[in-house]
């Protein structure tokens, strides 16, 4: 088995992947292409794909039973970091939008492409997010098969990508996940809220604007959302991962590998806390007009705890990096 080596990818690789099982070799066989799945890397372990719904993953729980199962690849020419951020700010935008077989054989004939692109595909899902910070990728980005990805002039190939799993490694794809516990809450959510208001709801967030403008479902959804759990999954994460919340049990956790750790939290926690932030700073002005809806106001104290969580983690990570640059402040000794 092998895992993939975190150190050779980069923010903004698109990784492609193929199995053995049925459904792989037809989509491989309809749409000419070499690889059945794109996978969209953000950094520090995380990913984005549209599975059944598009979520969030942690890459170092896919396990790989074959070298050629895989392929990674990377923009040839280097591109701004906010350009990157972008990049990996469309594709979030998309996170619980369903996937549609329908729309995947668009990739196949022209006859199959409906006009309103209310669902994901994995790889429009993929080349969209470039297309809309201006990198065209393929020629359609709402069509465009593994194959066109894997021959588009802009992008290259990354090697050696792979190692041989280790015992941690198994341990860790063989556990439960936050994640997975996640897409299934954001599943449900939006799975409700379809059948409550008999309307195309296809994003987490597409909810506070639903109820701005049909303010008689806002008890109901608010319901959803509050029974769900989906507004406590943030505590979660440190529930799970104490050490990143703590500088000393980040130091003891990573050991050696601290700085790399840290910097790594750094380069995929700035991009989500200007999201957070962002979200957050819409949503107050929001409040203005509409704070007597209860949706608006979970959705108001959700990216406020989710900013302020971010920032939290980012503070231990900036300790460490300081400590490697400066050493330890007076206080810190």
């Amino acid at each position: 088995m092998y895992v993939f080596n975190l150190n050779k990818l980069k923010r903004g690789d698109i990784i492609l992947e193929k199995s053995d099982n049925e459904t792989s070799e037809l989509v491989r066989k309809f749409s000419h292409s070499t690889y059945s799945h794109a996978i969209l890397y953000v950094g520090g372990g995380s990913c984005l794909e549209a599975d059944d719904i598009v979520i969030s993953f942690n890459l170092q729980r896919r396990l790989v039973e074959n070298k050629e199962y895989v392929c990674v690849l990377r923009l040839k020419d280097e591109v701004a970091p906010e350009v990157l951020d972008n990049i990996i700010l469309n594709a979030r935008m998309n996170v619980g939008m369903l996937y549609s077989i329908d729309d995947a054989k668009g990739i196949i004939s022209e006859k199959y492409r409906p006009g309103n692109l209310r669902r994901q595909t994995c790889t429009r899902f993929v080349a969209q997010a470039f297309e809309k910070s201006g990198i065209h990728l393929v020629e359609n980005p709402n069509f465009c098969s593994p194959e066109e990805l894997l021959t588009s002039d802009l992008l290259v190939k990354v090697d050696d990508v792979l190692r041989e799993a280790n015992e941690k490694d198994l341990e860790l794809a063989n556990s439960e996940s936050v994640l997975t516990k996640q897409h299934e809450i954001i599943k449900t959510v939006l799975q409700k809220a379809r059948e409550a208001t008999n309307a195309d709801i296809q994003e987490i967030n597409e909810l506070k604007d639903f109820v701005i403008k049909n303010q008689q479902y806002d008890e109901v959804l608010a319901t959803i959302l509050t029974e769900s759990g989906y507004l406590d999954l943030w505590k979660e994460e440190e529930n799970r991962m104490p050490q990143h919340y703590d500088l000393a049990k980040f130091v003891q956790y990573y050991g050696k590998s601290v700085l790399g750790a840290a910097r790594d939290i750094m380069e995929t926690s700035q991009p989500e806390l200007m999201r957070y932030m962002f979200c957050h700073f819409q949503l107050l002005q929001d409040m203005k007009m509409f704070g007597h809806l209860k949706v608006v106001r979970l959705f108001t104290e959700l990216y406020e705890n989710l900013t302020d969580f971010t920032m939290r983690r980012m503070a231990v990570a900036e300790r460490v990096i300081d400590f490697f640059f400066h050493g330890l402040t007076e206080e810190e000794e």
